[in-house]
């Protein structure tokens, strides 16, 4: 019982109800599990269940008429029926649950109708038990009279208007564009404090699929990390991103930070990295190409159209990132090559900045090449990984001052890009 006490104190350092529990065959511990609902966003995560899952996994097999169960507080009706299912030997608890108890109240492990009656045993530590709840809860009720966390996935007329104070007032830019476009959905989340209606602090992320070194993973990307003036220093972006670190935890994050603040991140478990530029000494001179300059809404269909993805680094489910860049920052540098093909792009003496490429296929260097609208091009910096284009090139520290944040686990390479259209 003490070892699930521990079990049970690591899940409340996780922010989650604390409840440990470990299995015993032949007096020796062969495994242990935590409550990881809120982790899991799952109702059935509970410790019983997660040990019950670690048990099978080890053992390949369901039946456990060799196991006793230690349980830091009495198991509710979902867990006891579980164990009697599984046909645990015994079942020891700690603190009894006097309202929902599925072995006091409910008395499942010895209903007539059940076809395995395990023994059940109450009472074991009970005390230290009960003191690692109330204090739990105890702090929960304290945090819970602080202003309460408001989120949304979803376009919220009201809570955007107060974003878009904040993020004017801290960045002096906004979402206003993109949300009219109709792009916040389920895959931006929104995370933020209110003085009544008005927003004092925020935090943003973005849900994406990616392909990095070969591999798919899932992860996030916190944006729009803001608080008011007068209400900095009081913790409450702590707060904010806390919170989504235990929502999101085990998975990898990202962000990119301005100068100002980054001695903040590395308390949350960041890392800085260096992201590098490709580079690529190539001759581009088609003075008999005209440009044909594209409004975003031109091209809105292509971005929607994924191209042969990266094999360094890309983004599988961006189509709501391209929308915000192609509308934003880089709407008055398109160009239309050819049906089917456009970039944005811009001349900086004899260097093409090639931001993005957008095709509805495939496309190598040389055919792209020959349709650029560019002279006197001498170097090109690619805003996105070009691999797939064929072109040799070289990896150089960028110049550009995006200070990127990792979290997690991550197969990074050695050298690899962010693609500019996925940066927030």
């Amino acid at each position: 019982m003490l070892l699930a006490l521990n079990c049970a104190r690591e899940a409340a350092a996780a922010g989650e109800t604390p409840v440990g529990a470990v299995a015993v065959v032949a007096g020796r511990a062969v495994a242990r599990a935590r409550n990881r609902v809120e982790e899991k966003q799952s109702s059935s995560a509970h410790a019983e269940l997660e040990l019950l899952r670690e048990l099978e996994t080890l053992r390949g097999d369901w039946r456990m008429e060799d196991v006793t169960v230690y349980v830091t507080k009495e198991p509710c009706p979902m867990c006891a029926g579980a164990l009697v299912n599984a046909r645990v030997r015994r079942i020891v608890y700690g603190v009894a649950d006097p309202r929902f108890g599925g072995c006091s109240v409910f008395g499942i492990p010895g209903h007539p109708g059940a076809l395995f009656h395990p023994q059940v045993t109450g009472g074991v530590c009970a005390e230290a038990a009960a003191a690692l709840l109330a204090g739990f809860f105890r702090e929960a009720r304290a945090k819970h009279k602080q202003r309460p966390v408001q989120m949304r996935n979803h376009y919220d007329p009201e809570f955007a208007a107060a974003q878009k104070v904040l993020l004017r007032e801290v960045f002096d830019f906004d979402l206003d564009f993109w949300f009219r476009l109709g792009m916040w959905n389920e895959k931006y989340e929104s995370y933020a404090l209110f003085d009544g209606p008005r927003m004092i602090a925020h935090a943003g992320l973005s849900r994406l699929n990616l392909r990095v070194g070969g591999k798919e993973l899932r992860a996030i990307q916190l944006n729009g990390i803001a608080c008011t003036p007068p209400e900095r220093g009081k913790g409450h972006v702590r707060r904010l991103l806390d919170g989504i670190l235990r929502r999101y935890s085990g998975t990898p994050v990202f962000l990119f930070a301005n100068g100002n603040v980054l001695d903040f991140y590395p308390k949350f478990g960041f890392e800085p990295r260096t992201m590098h530029l490709p580079v690529a000494d190539v001759a581009v001179d088609n003075p008999e190409c005209r440009p044909v300059k594209a409004a975003p809404d031109e091209l809105r269909e292509l971005a929607s159209i994924r191209r042969l993805p990266s094999s360094i680094f890309s983004v599988n489910n961006d189509f709501e990132l391209r929308c915000f860049h192609l509308y934003g920052d880089f709407a008055d540098r398109l160009y239309r090559l050819a049906p089917g093909i456009a970039i944005a792009a811009e001349a900086c003496g004899d260097t093409l900045k090639l931001h993005e490429l957008l095709a509805d296929r495939p496309v190598r260097w040389e055919k792209l090449a020959s349709l650029l609208p560019f002279t006197g091009i001498r170097r090109v910096e690619f805003g996105f990984c070009p691999d797939r284009l064929g072109i040799d090139f070289r990896w150089e520290v960028s110049s550009v001052p995006w200070h990127l944040f990792i979290r997690g686990d991550w197969p990074l390479p050695g050298h690899f890009l962010i693609p500019e259209f996925d940066r927030t």
